[in-house]
C-alpha cells in the first residue's frame, strides 16, 4: 500500500481512483463494509481504492477532547490488510478546515485527485464546519461527473457500529463488546519505564507502561491481555488504576504482570492487547489480600487462555 502523507505528495496513475472518505478511527466493522464496497466498485471498473483520512482527527485539530481507539501506525495496519491500494493521510490544516464543500470537491476530490467514484458512510461530513452531508456530496460529485455512493449503517445485533460506540464500551470496560464492533481486540501501545517494583517485592513483577498520550484507556480494573514484544506474544494480568491498597498516588497507572517470564524489558516499546476485564479496581485492607487476590487474577487469566486455545 503506498502511503502518502500531503496532498501535494500524490502521484496520479491511469487507473481510474476509487476513493472513501471518513475518520476510521477503529477500522471497525463498518469501516470494513465501507472499504469493501470500495474494493467492489474498484474491481469492476480495473481501478484502485483510496483510503482519504487524515494523519490526525479533524476534531481534536479543532480544540475538542477526544481520545482515539488506534494510533496512527496501527490504524494504517489495519487498512492495509484490508488491501487498499494507496492512503492519503495528509495533516488536518487550517486552510484544509476553511475549505467549502464545494471547493473540497472541485478543489481536492475534482481537480487534485480524479476521483472517478467516492464512497462515504450516511453519517459523512466535510469541509468549512462540517456544513457538507452525504446528500451534498452526491450533488456537488455529479457536477463534475464523479459518481458517488452512500452506505448505509453497520449492524451487529441491532445496534449500529460507531467509533463513539465503541470508546463508550471501552470507558465500561467491556471488551467484548468493544471487540465485536471492532473484529478485533483493543490495543493499547507504550513504552515500559521505571516504577516503585512493589509487585517485585510480593512475587508478581511488573512491567510499568508509559502509554501513546492520545489514546482510549478502557476502565479501572483488572484485565487479562496478551504482551506483544518485537513480535512475540505473552500472556499476562494487567491492571489499570490508582493501586488504592499501596498508595495515595492520584496519578492513573498502568502495569502488567507477564506470566512465565523473568526477562529485562525496561525502555522497550510493547503493546497491550485486551482479551477480558477480570473485576474492577479494589482497595483492600492489606497486603496479603492483595496477594490472594492477585493469584486468583492469575489464575483466571491462564484459565481463560487456556479455553482460547
Amino acid at each position: 500500500m503506498k502511503v502518502f502523507k500531503s496532498l501535494e505528495s500524490v502521484e496520479k496513475e491511469n487507473k481510474p481512483l476509487v476513493i472513501t472518505l471518513g475518520n476510521f478511527d477503529g477500522v471497525h466493522l463498518g469501516h470494513q463494509n465501507l472499504i469493501s464496497s470500495a474494493m467492489e466498485i474498484a474491481n469492476d471498473i480495473d481501478g484502485e481504492v483510496m483510503v482519504f483520512t487524515f494523519s490526525h482527527h479533524p476534531q481534536m485539530i479543532l480544540g475538542k477532547k477526544l481520545n482515539l481507539i488506534n494510533t496512527f501506525n496501527h490504524k494504517t495496519k489495519l487498512i492495509e490488510d484490508l488491501g487498499v491500494h494507496k492512503l492519503l493521510a495528509p495533516p488536518f490544516t487550517k486552510e484544509i478546515a476553511r475549505l467549502a464543500p464545494k471547493q473540497f470537491v472541485k478543489d481536492v476530490l475534482h481537480d487534485l485527485l480524479d476521483a472517478k467514484h467516492i464512497i462515504v458512510g450516511f453519517n459523512y461530513s466535510f469541509g468549512y464546519r462540517g456544513e457538507g452531508k452525504a446528500d451534498d456530496l452526491v450533488n456537488l460529485n455529479n457536477k463534475y461527473g464523479i459518481k458517488t455512493t452512500i452506505i448505509s449503517p453497520f449492524y451487529v445485533e441491532n445496534e449500529v457500529v460507531s467509533s463513539t460506540r465503541i470508546r463508550e464500551y471501552l470507558l465500561q470496560g467491556d471488551i467484548d463488546k468493544a471487540s465485536q464492533l471492532l473484529s478485533y481486540k483493543p490495543r493499547l501501545s507504550g513504552k515500559v519505564v521505571h516504577g516503585n517494583k512493589l509487585g517485585r517485592s510480593i512475587g508478581f513483577p511488573t512491567a510499568n507502561l508509559a502509554w501513546e498520550k492520545g489514546l482510549i484507556i478502557p476502565a479501572c480494573g483488572v484485565y487479562a491481555v496478551e504482551i506483544d514484544i518485537g513480535g512475540i506474544r505473552y500472556q499476562g494480568v494487567l491492571n489499570i488504576g490508582y493501586k488504592p491498597t499501596v498508595t495515595r498516588d492520584k496519578r492513573l497507572s498502568i502495569e502488567v504482570n507477564l506470566l512465565d517470564f523473568s526477562k529485562d524489558i525496561y525502555n522497550q516499546d510493547l503493546e497491550i492487547i485486551f482479551n477480558k476485564r477480570l473485576r474492577g479496581e479494589k482497595k483492600f485492607n492489606n497486603l496479603d489480600e492483595l496477594k490472594t487476590q492477585i493469584s486468583e487474577d492469575v489464575l483466571k487469566t491462564r484459565s481463560i487462555f487456556k479455553t482460547n486455545i
